[in-house]
């Protein structure tokens, strides 16, 4: 009697390679990119969003400080009649309308570097992965802006994350346009 007759349960399945020895990935998936291409369509699609988002907000910040330049918005409230028209204190509205142009050309530059990179992501063209991992950097440092700082911070990791995956980089490696092999990446 053999050591498989003794086996109630028939003969045995084939053990799966050593998860550590690199072939794991190509046993368990059978995709040569796994779950790589619609990681990187999430990213770039959340990319977009949060870039129209940022766009949006820096036109906000236009309209604001066109409003403050022209005095329909007078932040100073100087002219309610028991104060004095320029009181000690007192920001000088050029220097707000500054601050505020400032605050809304840097909301302009993130969002547009986001649009960038998540077209790109989108459509693996070449500078994929350079701009994508700008536009994930970004959404974490973008904590200056007022509008629920958590959002961009998430999709900043998400994308730092999914861009920091071998099989992603390997994905975008490969040229779309031509099928050809995967050419130099850092």
């Amino acid at each position: 009697m053999s050591q498989d007759d003794n086996n109630p349960y028939g003969t045995q399945e084939p053990v799966p390679p050593n998860p550590y020895d690199g072939s794991y990935a190509v046993y368990d998936n059978p995709a040569p990119y796994g779950s790589a291409p619609l990681l990187l369509k999430i990213a770039g699609i959340v990319n977009i969003v949060m870039a129209g988002i940022d766009i949006l907000y820096a036109a906000l910040w236009a309209i604001v400080a066109i409003c403050v330049a022209t005095g329909a918005l007078d932040p100073q409230l100087a002219n309610l009649p028991e104060r004095p028209a320029v009181a000690p204190g007192d920001i000088p509205n050029s220097v707000l309308v500054a601050v505020i142009l400032g605050i809304g050309v840097l909301a302009l530059a993130a969002g547009l570097l986001k649009l960038i990179g998540g077209i790109k992501i989108l459509r693996r063209s070449s500078g994929a992965w350079g701009f994508g991992l700008v536009s994930g950097i970004l959404g974490c440092l973008q904590i200056w802006c007022s509008y629920l700082c958590l959002i961009p911070l998430a999709v900043g990791v998400f994308t730092i994350v999914v861009l920091s995956l071998e099989n992603s980089r390997r994905y975008l490696r490969e040229n779309p346009a031509s099928g050809a092999g995967p050419s130099p990446l850092p």
